[in-house]
C-alpha cells in the first residue's frame, strides 16, 4: 500500500488525519469522498484501503471434478401422457 494511504488509513488524530489527507492525491480524495456518501466511515476507510492495497491476493480456486457421464444429459423415459398420445422422441431428439 502506498505510505499516504497508509498513512490516512492509520492516523490516529485529527492533525494526522488532516496531514494524510492533504498527501492524497485529487483522484484518491474523490474516491475517499464517494465511499463515504455511501458507507459508514470505518466501512468506507476499511474498503479505501482494500482498493489500494498492492499486496498479493490469495484467490481460492475451487476444483469441481465432472466424471465423463454426467457431461451428457440423461434421457428421462417418457411419461404415461406421452406414451398415451403416441409421441416419442428420436435419438436426434426429434418429435
Amino acid at each position: 500500500m502506498k505510505k499516504e494511504i497508509e498513512a490516512f488509513v492509520n492516523a490516529a488524530n485529527e492533525q494526522e488525519l488532516e496531514a494524510a489527507w492533504n498527501n492524497l492525491s485529487a483522484e484518491e480524495q474523490r474516491v475517499f469522498e464517494q465511499l463515504m456518501e455511501e458507507d459508514s466511515p470505518e466501512d468506507a476507510l476499511a474498503f479505501f484501503a482494500q482498493l489500494y492495497d498492492d499486496a498479493p491476493k490469495e484467490q481460492a480456486s475451487e476444483t469441481v471434478s465432472i466424471s465423463e457421464n454426467e457431461i451428457y444429459f440423461k434421457r428421462k423415459p417418457l411419461t404415461e401422457e406421452q406414451k398415451k398420445h403416441g409421441s416419442y422422441v428420436d435419438e436426434n431428439g426429434n418429435l
